[in-house]
């Protein structure tokens, strides 16, 4: 998944996805660069994830 960048720090956005979460154990891992995606640039903050 990739989102875009917003207007500054201040700025905020949104992005949702669909994901398939199985009962028991599931891992959700966000990478930013490093250590196996090597295609990420700039910075990320992220503030909370949301599940429905």
């Amino acid at each position: 998944m990739s989102y875009p960048p917003t207007a500054g720090w201040g700025r905020f956005g949104t992005v949702s996805t669909p994901v398939n979460l199985h009962a028991g154990y599931n891992v959700i891992r966000l990478a930013k660069g490093a250590p196996f995606f090597a295609g990420g640039t700039g910075y990320a903050e992220l503030d909370y994830l949301q599940l429905n």
